[in-house]
């Protein structure tokens, strides 16, 4: 007799909601309130993405284009830091740090 066929695929999970904004604003403020200095992003702070002329000017929030060539509408920063993103970590307690 034949094999048996194969059984089916699972089924596709539904896709979740994004959380409520109090959600949302809660777990920011949370992240500031809490951050400090640590290598764990998470509990590092805020993380803020910043715009400096270093992204494909079209497409600010992609960053660079990938590759070696880069479209006259990129940033002249992309030939040098083709490969990163301008940010900052924030936190409440920043201020009270000394930094020497």
């Amino acid at each position: 007799p034949p094999p048996p066929p194969p059984p089916p695929p699972p089924p596709v999970p539904a896709l979740l909601s994004p959380p409520p904004l109090s959600a949302l604003l809660e777990t920011l403020n949370r992240r500031f309130s809490d951050g400090h200095p640590t290598n764990h992003l998470a509990d590092a702070g805020l993380l803020l993405r910043q715009f400096d002329d270093s992204e494909d000017r079209q497409r600010p929030w992609r960053g660079c284009p990938h590759g070696a060539r880069f479209p006259p509408d990129a940033g002249n920063e992309c030939r040098i830091y083709g490969n990163r993103l301008s940010a900052s970590i924030i936190y409440a307690g920043m201020s009270e740090r000394r930094f020497h």
